[in-house]
């Protein structure tokens, strides 16, 4: 595996307040758990002032589920930035998202690929983003379909 952080110094890191970090490849390297070693530095951050959050392409639903489990105290910022709070348990931030185009992009894309796109199982808990699994058609073609909705190609996931 690449190294892709820094090394900081100790006077550095007391300068800090917030460290927010992405889940998939980061906080969870393979899997579905968090390491043991991974969780320690999370709460020794914690326990130095130092607030942790959590961003992510995940649902808030699974965000918020983590954030508890693992004790963090920081903000949470799901669906690609979509969807946002202060801290797990309180009130959703009002970012003026919609999921109305989405929805209807997406059943255009079933109406015209009936075959080959479906719906991942998570959307039920999305509240922005709708993921599609998408067989042998090219991001262009899709975006011939779903007027002005942003599509956003991870790699994973189309």
């Amino acid at each position: 595996m690449s190294k892709t952080f820094r090394t900081i110094d100790a006077e550095t890191v007391r300068t800090l307040k917030l460290i927010m970090t992405d889940v998939d490849g980061t906080l969870l390297a393979s899997g579905q758990d968090v390491d043991s070693d991974v969780e320690d530095t999370l709460h020794l951050l914690q326990q130095v002032g130092i607030v942790v959050g959590l961003v992510s392409g995940r649902t808030m639903k699974e965000l918020e589920t983590m954030a508890v489990k693992l004790g963090l105290q920081g903000p949470i910022i799901a669906e690609n930035g979509g969807v946002a709070k202060c801290r797990a348990g309180e009130p959703l931030f009002e970012l003026g998202y919609s999921r109305h185009d989405a929805e209807e992009s997406f059943a255009a894309l079933r109406r015209v690929f009936p075959e080959s796109i479906t719906g991942r199982q998570d959307n039920e808990d999305r509240l922005i983003d709708i993921v599609i699994r998408v067989n042998g058609i090219s991001p262009h073609l899709i975006l011939k379909h779903i007027g002005s909705t942003q599509l956003l190609d991870s790699g994973y996931i189309m």
